[in-house]
């Protein structure tokens, strides 16, 4: 049962973490240095430290946190007059003004111990549920929210060259292995590889060279923003972001 709910809790984490790839439009092959996780649920928390190197895998995520705040998240509230005006009538505006002189962790702290914030207009005590505001969550760069059953996910979109690199690199090593693949090439087969790319992705790509050239299984690899000096029988003209090269392959 402990199993199924760790699982579960990889799942939902990973999943939020994904969607939020989605809406900077920065797909899973791309790395990214931080996610935040946070719940108040310690349980959860306990729970995340040993998971941590699978949603690091799954989301390719450098880093994962786990705590019970992210500081610098500040919350407003603003009153929601389309569910205050059907229940309380000429009320609404004085309970409206009420409100904004409340401050929004008190009223939070409230709804979320009792389900309920209780104002006094008159002598009339008045409760307002959490159907009756509008919360809005202002936060902190370079971060991005996502909700997940138990808390919320923070991704840390910035990329810096580091990671912009390690990108490519990907994206390189999958074109390569589908050229392979286009070529009828078995995993044993070894290959003479030349890839033209421009001076600047060159350099990116050439931190990277060994692991490029033991991942595709290069026997010699060559990266050069020149033309090659022969023909080679396998060739692809390839684009990643706004980068384009060329890949040319023979077996060994």
């Amino acid at each position: 049962k402990d199993l199924e709910n760790e699982m579960r809790i990889i799942s939902d984490v990973t999943q939020t973490i994904l969607s939020l790839r989605e809406k900077i439009q920065l797909g899973v092959r791309w790395p990214l240095q931080e996610a935040v996780i946070v719940t108040n649920d310690n349980k959860i928390l306990k729970s995340l430290e040993s998971l941590k190197d699978i949603i690091k895998n799954q989301a390719n995520i450098k880093e994962i946190g786990a705590q019970q705040s992210l500081p610098g998240i500040k919350l407003s509230i603003k009153a929601d007059y389309s569910k205050l005006g059907p229940d309380f009538g000429k009320k609404a505006p004085q309970i409206i003004a009420k409100l904004a002189s409340e401050s929004p962790e008190t009223i939070l702290s409230h709804l979320e111990k009792e389900g309920k914030f209780t104002i006094t207009i008159g002598k009339e005590k008045i409760d307002i549920v959490k159907e009756h505001i509008i919360i809005t969550r202002q936060v902190p760069e370079p971060y991005i929210e996502g909700i997940f059953k138990n808390g919320f996910v923070y991704l840390n979109k910035e990329v810096d060259e580091d990671l912009e690199a390690e990108g490519y690199v990907r994206e390189l090593m999958r074109r390569i292995q589908e050229l392979r693949k286009k070529a009828g090439l078995q995993k044993k087969d070894r290959i003479y590889l030349f890839v033209k790319a421009d001076e600047e992705l060159g350099d990116k790509l050439n931190k990277f060279h060994s692991i490029i050239k033991e991942r595709v299984g290069a026997q010699i690899l060559k990266i050069s923003s020149l033309e090659p000096s022969k023909k080679h029988k396998y060739e692809s003209k390839e684009k990643v972001r706004d980068k384009k090269f060329e890949l040319f392959l023979d077996k060994v």
